[in-house]
């Protein structure tokens, strides 16, 4: 497998109380699929986030990964 030569983090904020419906959720599955380039599945996971999405906030940010050598 090549080095990654770009990442992806994400990075939210969640009110304590929608934590275990979240952490539910992500452990479920959503954080093993990939989903950007599939608007079915992007689709998908804004309906079950829906519950919960106004007690969180996400941010995505992204960049190319400097090698140190």
């Amino acid at each position: 497998m090549r080095d990654a030569e770009f990442f992806l983090v994400v990075r939210f904020s969640v009110e304590p109380q929608a934590e275990a419906h979240l952490m539910r959720w992500l452990d479920g599955g959503h954080v093993a699929e990939a989903y950007e380039a599939n608007t079915a599945l992007k689709a998908k996971f804004a309906r079950e986030r829906a519950p919960f999405e106004k007690h969180m906030r996400i941010e995505r940010f992204a960049g190319e990964v400097e090698r140190a050598f």
